[in-house]
């Protein structure tokens, strides 16, 4: 019992994975290393398959080599495949940020105020930075954006647009608000003249200011003239015409300065400080007189001088109406705001702005829409991620392929890409081709004239277990009575499966896929196989199999003529995360025309429209299936987004630029849990009839172990196997030993390994050179190896 508690204590804390199994029961080879005898169970957490068989009083040595076994069969074979999600590439932002808060994304159809309600300082250092009024005592201020209701949408207009595209809507009465926080109360007898920098803009503060009404000259883009002394002039150029101002004189109080434009007197001679003017007649450009001044010599005589504002902008504000004018111009869209506080609320405490366009903008996919106020800065819209169509994400198409029959292309999770007939109409849709049909049902197992039952050539949909994310289509090829081999075809890689099958009619058996198992029975009388097809561990009768594509996302056929893609969402995050839907496309048959006549896309849940005049048109899910719809050869391109739900790429900055980095494509990864039993075993212990439920792993020869000599003796056909083995010559050498594999032992669909060397050494030295070490099995052929252990 000493082998038995050191092999169960090993594997108590080493790991296996969830319902694997490797290789099949037939023609197993010794270049197939240990795999094919692996099978675990994750939920139980226990390995069911092999045995590790020892015989009794055997030297140490065997047992060290068994627990090797062990370790090998754990780490290298008995693990689940764990999917790693794809990534659709890293976003980011230059002269700005990207819209987006810790857990959620510009989803389709979500409002920006939802993903992020408020901009500071913090996400616009320079647009939003902090300031002060240098009045005594100076105040200091902040800035904050409120969001508005506006979303990323995807759709048609139909005044403009001959396709429908992504986009944001700035209408006249969906607003945002930019807010101005004065710590402490803005005193207004204390602020004429004075600057603020707001919004990414320098402004003074015109004359009279008040609690309730304020008008702001911009210095910010305008050009900056000061003339000093009688006959000062400079030259500006405004749309490309230059204009000569000279001061000419300036009343005695200092108030007015009198300039003439290219030698003559503008619209207005005469500009008072603090008052905005034309430049010139006949054009739009607006003068503001900042400030008129005089300077006393000592013999009292004056110079005057006065700095101008040249194209600057002017905003009133009126808190009593909320109303606001730009360059003397009414805002209909946008309003303003104070709030008062201090004694007798004499102060300002903060101006909000609530912003809104003139007439309603669209912010396209690819451009910018300009804050319509402050003009400082941008709403920038660049594609989604993942993009509509991006190499990451999975292509699904059903298409018309003939007349009668409708063809799906979707790729696995192993990257493997099937094209397979999966609808035909006769009177009526069924699942196939016309010929054979594609079976997505199990049958009732225990009644072989089951309609779900596959027929040779009929071909299936596996799926490694109800929460599987490999799926396979494969074919019943072929099935030999004789030597109780059934065999298999999948029809996109092109990869052959055996079954060995034993039992009474109707058989058992086991097909294994890469790693996973599906129970199997064959009825030899009418030649047709029964499949536990999602791979649950039981064949349930009418329990459907989903097919899963590469990014995650499930297709069911089982109703012909509809497949239902839900979207798969592995998990959430955000509060406004849209939630994966069922998106079914039906396949129409035209009785006049006798043929297909179409291929419905699920329209109602989702937006867009047709591209032009053409047979085209393109859709989306709010979670970011995009589809593209083509009437004229009655086929669904389907590009799935993966097992995350798709965002737009909205930035807001000064000038936002949006740029991706190169995604990743998803992949697998294998991961092990714990194995809590006992697996090694003695002789007397194996099941020796065909009711065995397990392959074995045989340790040491047949004159050690009494199950090897039993199995050898048959394999042989030798009367003393352990007598054999030292009349051959590559036997019975020091140093060296034998790999062998027996099939279907006892009758019982079960198959052995057994490693055995010359010496006790040359077992353990054989399982450390060649048995654990998958490249060096490899390198064997057949199903017998005979000679040196290292």
């Amino acid at each position: 019992m000493k082998i038995k508690q050191l092999i169960a204590g090993g594997l108590a804390t080493m790991a296996a994975g969830a319902t694997l199994a490797f290789g099949a029961f037939a023609a197993t080879t010794l270049d197939q290393g240990l795999s094919p005898y692996v099978t675990a169970d994750a939920a139980t957490q226990t390995l069911t398959s092999p045995a590790i068989v020892v015989g009794p009083g055997v030297d140490t040595t065997d047992v060290l080599g068994a627990a090797d076994l062990a370790a090998s069969l754990v780490s290298n074979y008995a693990v689940v495949t764990k999917t790693i999600p794809s990534a659709a590439g890293e976003t980011t932002v230059t002269n700005g940020i990207l819209l987006k808060s810790a857990s959620d994304y510009p989803y389709l159809n979500v409002g920006f105020s939802s993903i992020k309600s408020t901009l500071t300082d913090s996400d616009m250092p320079t647009m939003l930075a902090k300031g002060t009024v240098q009045t005594s005592p100076a105040v200091n201020y902040l800035q904050v954006v409120t969001l508005g209701a506006h979303k990323a949408l995807y759709n048609e207009d139909p005044d403009d647009w001959d396709e429908p595209v992504l986009n944001v809507k700035f209408d006249t009465s969906t607003t945002y608000e930019l807010k101005v926080i004065f710590l402490g109360g803005l005193d207004p007898t204390k602020i004429e003249n004075k600057k603020i920098t707001i919004f990414g803009s320098e402004y003074k503060f015109g004359p009279s200011p008040t609690n309730t009404s304020l008008v702001l000259y911009a210095a910010t883009g305008a050009q900056t003239v000061t003339l000093t002394g009688a006959g000062d002039e400079e030259t500006v150029t405004v749309d490309g015409v230059d204009y000569t101002l000279t001061l000419v004189g300036w009343d005695t109080g200092g108030t007015t300065a009198y300039v003439q434009v290219n030698g003559a007197n503008p619209p207005t001679y005469g500009w008072v400080s603090g008052s905005s003017y034309t430049l010139a007649s006949g054009i739009d450009t607006t003068v503001y007189a900042s400030q008129v001044s005089l300077v006393y010599t000592g013999a009292q005589e004056a110079s005057g001088s006065v700095e101008l504002f040249i194209g600057t902008d002017k905003l009133e504000l009126d808190d009593t109406t909320n109303v606001i004018e730009k360059n003397d111009v009414l805002l209909t869209s946008s309003t303003v705001n104070f709030v008062q506080g201090g004694t007798n609320n004499a102060k300002i405490n903060s101006i909000a702005f609530s912003v809104a366009p003139e007439d309603t903008v669209y912010l396209i996919d690819g451009s910018t829409h300009t804050d319509p106020l402050f003009g400082n800065f941008k709403y920038a819209l660049d594609g989604m991620t993942p993009g509509l169509m991006a190499d990451s994400r999975d292509q699904v198409i059903l298409a018309k392929d003939g007349t009668t029959k409708a063809k799906l292309t979707f790729t696995n999770d192993d990257g493997t890409k099937y094209a397979q007939n999966v609808f035909y109409y006769s009177g009526g849709w069924t699942l196939g081709d016309g010929s054979k049909t594609f079976h997505v049902m199990e049958p009732n197992a225990s009644v072989p004239g089951d309609a779900d039952w596959i027929a040779r050539y009929d071909y299936f949909a596996l799926r490694n277990g109800d929460n599987g994310e490999k799926s396979y289509i494969l074919r019943f090829a072929s099935y030999d009575d004789t030597n109780k081999i059934l065999k298999f075809t999948d029809l996109g890689s092109g990869d052959e499966y055996e079954v060995a099958y034993s039992g009474t009619n109707p058989f058992d058996g086991t097909l294994i896929v890469g790693a996973s198992s599906f129970a199997l029975k064959y009825n030899s009388t009418g030649h047709k196989v029964a499949v536990d097809l999602n791979g649950n561990g039981s064949i349930v009768n009418n329990e459907k199999v989903l097919l899963m594509t590469k990014e995650g996302a499930s297709l069911d056929l089982s109703a012909a003529g509809n497949m239902t893609m839900t979207e798969n969402k592995l998990y959430t995050i955000g509060s406004y995360e849209p939630a994966g839907t069922a998106l079914l496309f039906v396949v129409n048959w035209d009785a006049s025309l006798t043929e297909i006549g179409s291929i419905t896309a699920p329209t109602g849940s989702m937006t867009g429209g047709q591209v032009g005049s053409e047979k085209l048109y393109h859709y989306i899910s709010s979670y970011g299936t995009y589809v593209v719809h083509d009437t004229d050869s009655d086929k669904e391109t389907i590009y799935y987004p993966g097992n995350r739900p798709a965002y737009a790429n909205v930035a807001i900055g000064t000038d936002p630029v949006v740029s991706t980095s190169g995604g990743t494509a998803g992949g697998t990864y294998k991961e092990a849990v714990p194995i809590t039993n006992p697996v090694a075993k003695f002789p007397s212990e194996i099941t020796q009839t065909s009711s065995l439920n397990k392959d074995l792993i045989l340790v040491g020869g047949p004159c050690a172990n009494a199950l090897v000599k039993t199995l050898l003796n048959e394999k042989w056909a030798v009367a003393d196997a352990c007598t054999a083995w030292f009349e051959d010559d590559a036997l019975k050498t020091a140093g060296n030993g034998l790999l062998s594999v027996v099939e279907n032992v006892f009758s019982s669909g079960r198959k052995a390994l057994i490693v055995a060397g010359n010496q006790a050494a040359d077992t353990r030295n054989l399982i450390a050179n060649y048995a654990i070490k998958p490249a060096k099995m490899a390198t064997l052929s057949g199903d017998e190896y005979k000679g040196a252990v290292v």
